[in-house]
């Protein structure tokens, strides 16, 4: 998780859904380290729900310094985004130290937007393998999503999972990425 608050009728409510089918399952939420105590208010029935099976992992990525991801050496990644807010670089950055902090190899991903595709992007080029549901944020997209890249950067390191969702046209920005057919399973 990247630490997106609980919204019943999101993306987010996979969370508790994952967590019911396997008494065993865990996730792992990174979280800004002055957004924790809104994180955890706003996921307390679910933390509470499932005791010890959500943990958060605070992370410390005030500029100029990106602590945690200079600590992981990811901060030169950086140039790759600098036509990007602050904000924006931010929120790259922590994607990139949860994957390098857990040492993850594949990602799976339901929807995403144009910062998850620099993410992808980014560990796609040092191996990490990347599935992508084209799932709709419940808004049109004014701008390119995860999903708009996985359709117009086919890999064999990015599947592009499709029709799951009833909504998943307005997952896309680009119109012709809605009807491209994109299934590598």
């Amino acid at each position: 998780m990247d630490g997106d608050p609980f919204v019943e009728t999101g993306f987010t409510k996979m969370v508790p859904e994952f967590l019911e089918k396997n008494a065993q399952s865990k996730a792992l939420a990174f979280v800004l380290d002055y957004e924790v105590d809104d994180f955890r208010a706003s996921w307390e029935m679910v933390i509470e729900r499932y005791p010890g099976r959500i943990r958060v992992v605070a992370v410390d990525l005030k500029s100029p310094i990106w602590r945690d991801a200079a600590d992981h050496g990811i901060t030169k990644e950086l140039q790759d985004v600098q036509g990007l807010p602050e904000w924006a670089q931010k929120y790259f950055l922590m994607g990139r130290l949860a994957c390098k902090a857990t040492g993850s190899k594949q990602v799976f991903s339901l929807g995403g937007g144009g910062i998850s595709a620099h993410e992808a992007e980014a560990s796609t080029n040092s191996g990490t393998l990347w599935t992508i549901y084209a799932l709709s944020r419940g808004r049109k997209e004014a701008y390119s999503t995860l999903a708009d890249w996985a359709a117009e950067n086919p890999s064999p390191g990015v599947t592009l999972r499709r029709n799951l969702d009833p909504d998943e046209a307005v997952a896309f920005c680009n119109e012709r990425n809605r009807t491209k057919n994109i299934i590598r399973l």
